[in-house]
C-alpha cells in the first residue's frame, strides 16, 4: 500500500467516551459489534477487524483490557449509480482501554444479576481517504493532478461524503451513550413527539 500524504486524508470525526460505573463489558462489546455489522463496516461471517486484544490481570485486583478495531468501508457500496469506488475510502479506528474491570453482582428489582464494574475509555477516529491505494501516485500523468482534482473537481463530493461519515461516527457514539445511559446532547426520538 502506498504512503498517504496528509492532503489525501480528511479527518471527519473524533470522539472519546470515558465512563466509570457498573456496566456489562460483554454486552457492550456485542452491541458495538452488531451495530458495526448492521452498518456494513464488517461482515458477520468473515474475520472481524480486531487487530489487538490484550488482557492483563492488574495488581489492584481488576482486569485491564486493550482492544483495537480497524474498519474500512467504500462509501459507494450498495449505492447506484456508482456501486464501488477505488477513489474514496472511509476508515474508522476504535480503541478501547478498560481498567479495574471486576465481576460483581447487583440487585435489581429483587433479583441478583452478574455484571462488571470498572472504567472504560473509548476513542474513535473517522477518516476519509482519497486514492487509498495510491493509484494516482503511481500513474505518470495523474500524479501531477491529484491535488487539483481534490481541491476543485471533487471538493463538493468530498465534503458531502465527509459529512455522511461524520454523522455515521456520531450515530455510533449515540448507540454507545444510550447503552451506557450517558447524557446525549440532542433530543431522543421519543421525546421529539
Amino acid at each position: 500500500m502506498a504512503v498517504l500524504t496528509t492532503n489525501k486524508i480528511m479527518n471527519a470525526a473524533y470522539w472519546r467516551i470515558k465512563h466509570k460505573d457498573v456496566f456489562h463489558m460483554k454486552s457492550l462489546y456485542i452491541m458495538m459489534y452488531e451495530w458495526l455489522v448492521e452498518q456494513n463496516w464488517a461482515k458477520r461471517d468473515e474475520d472481524f477487524p480486531e487487530k489487538t486484544y490484550l488482557q492483563n490481570e492488574a495488581a489492584q485486583g481488576g482486569t485491564e483490557l486493550w482492544i483495537f478495531w480497524r474498519f474500512k468501508k467504500d462509501p459507494f457500496r450498495d449505492r447506484a449509480p456508482h456501486g464501488v469506488s477505488k477513489f474514496w475510502e472511509w476508515r474508522i479506528r476504535i480503541d478501547f482501554h478498560i481498567i479495574l474491570l471486576k465481576d460483581i453482582e447487583v440487585m435489581h428489582q429483587g433479583q441478583k444479576f452478574k455484571t462488571n464494574s470498572g472504567e472504560v475509555e473509548m476513542k474513535i477516529w473517522a477518516d476519509q481517504y482519497l486514492d487509498p491505494e495510491g493509484e494516482w501516485d503511481k500513474h505518470p500523468f495523474l500524479r501531477n493532478w491529484i491535488n487539483i482534482f481534490r481541491g476543485r473537481v471533487f471538493k463538493e463530493e468530498a465534503e458531502t461524503l465527509k459529512l455522511e461519515l461524520y454523522k455515521e461516527a456520531y450515530r455510533l457514539q449515540d448507540a454507545v451513550k444510550t447503552y451506557l445511559k450517558l447524557k446525549r446532547w440532542y433530543p431522543e426520538p421519543e421525546e421529539m413527539g
